[in-house]
């Protein structure tokens, strides 16, 4: 995280701070509001779904081209 301001002079050692790269934030987790948390919660859920569906379809389009080649290949072997 670049460019935070004086954040880095205002927060002491050991302090607890939440880090939000996309809106470029840096807050102290005691003054969090309990319905912001709620919603950087939430946002962070939604984002860590997309990965995990993305991933799932990547791994189905190699799973399928791996047996695509291998009947292509035995096909090919058996003629």
């Amino acid at each position: 995280v670049m460019g935070t301001g004086v954040a880095t002079q205002l927060i002491k050692h050991g302090e607890l701070v939440r880090v939000d790269g996309d809106r470029g934030t840096v807050t102290l987790v005691e003054r969090i509001d309990p319905k912001e948390e709620q919603r950087m919660l939430a946002r962070q859920l939604a984002e860590e779904q997309k990965t995990a569906s993305r991933r799932r379809k990547k791994i189905a389009v190699m799973l399928i081209g791996a047996a695509l080649v291998l009947f292509l290949w035995r096909r090919r072997r058996t003629r």
